[in-house]
């Protein structure tokens, strides 16, 4: 199973999104690299991969729907919007490094 990242841009409402972005790179100059200083040369230390769900190029609209009762609407691995976590609650990563 590839580490992936997702980004997404949903609206205030939490029933659309403008774009969908799932891939290996993390938003760091690393993964996206950076220009060196004097020559201007692009400098990438990693490569990645990645696709970017545009709305206006799948479905020919300007917004994906994200409520589940519409055939077309943009499915994600996560639910929204994002609930915080509970005080009580601790981060899964904080098990595994105990």
């Amino acid at each position: 199973m590839p580490h992936i990242k997702s980004y997404i841009r949903i609206s205030p409402d939490a029933k659309k999104a403008a774009y969908y972005v799932l891939t290996s790179g993390n938003v760091s100059k690393a993964a996206w690299g950076t220009f060196n200083k004097g020559n201007g040369a692009l400098r990438i230390m990693s490569y990645e991969a990645g696709v970017m769900f545009l709305p206006s190029f799948v479905l020919n609209k300007d917004f994906f729907s994200l409520d589940k009762s519409d055939n077309d609407h943009l499915s994600v691995p996560y639910d929204l919007p994002p609930v915080p976590y509970e005080e009580d609650m601790s981060p899964w990563v904080m098990d595994y490094l105990r």
